[in-house]
């Protein structure tokens, strides 16, 4: 049988909680969490890895602060009694995938008290278990900027763009200098920027 990657695995753990509200590869201090699900005031985080060991044992214990819930999905394994054992004494969940069927091996513990971390709608759209396709504030930002751009194809003030609240900047002078850097820089493209206002760029996809 065919060794899948984390990215593949993690669409199993995904499809068992289909119903409910999912995030991915949400930051949290120390890390990221693989996927975040959020029912009503619960918060349940998934570390999906390939293999289990003390690398995701650690993330997990980890989430713990974050997550009432907290798991460790993994494919199936053979003789994991002390693997189950350690999760039981930390509290941690253990999910297992087998052929794409989701077995609860662990039940977590209930964490009643967590730090609450920022779950943005943007984060919907990161790929669980991928860093390259993992959706950041400034991917999403140069996004919207970009979406901006081509909604208002007859230019945009930075003051009307810095009211959208998209952007962290503390300023509109702030905001306007350091996207004036990142365009000369090639690091925003799709737009340009002409006497105060952003235009579109052509034929530019936004990420």
């Amino acid at each position: 049988m065919k060794t899948q990657s984390e990215q593949e695995l993690a669409k199993d753990f995904i499809a068992f909680f289909q119903d409910q509200d999912m995030y991915f590869e949400v930051p949290v201090a120390g890390g990221i969490i693989d996927i975040v699900v959020k029912t009503d005031l619960i918060i349940t985080a998934i570390e999906v890895k390939t293999c289990f060991n003390f690398a995701v044992l650690e993330q997990a214990i980890r989430n713990k602060r974050f997550a009432h819930y907290s798991y460790i999905a993994v494919p199936k394994g053979n003789k994991r009694w002390f693997q189950e054992q350690v999760c039981k004494d930390y509290g941690v969940g253990l999910l297992e995938s087998w052929n794409g069927y989701v077995s609860e091996i662990v039940r977590p513990k209930l964490n009643r008290k967590v730090v609450r971390i920022s779950i943005e709608q943007y984060h919907k759209e990161s790929v669980a278990g991928s860093q390259n396709e993992r959706m950041t504030a400034f991917k999403n930002f140069v996004k919207q900027l970009q979406l901006m751009a081509i909604r208002y194809p007859a230019g945009i003030e930075f003051n009307d763009i810095f009211k959208t609240g998209y952007s962290h900047y503390s300023s509109v002078s702030s905001l306007k200098s350091c996207v004036s850097q990142y365009v000369s820089r090639g690091i925003i493209t799709g737009i340009k920027i002409e006497n105060g206002r952003i235009y579109p760029v052509p034929n530019t996809t936004p990420p």
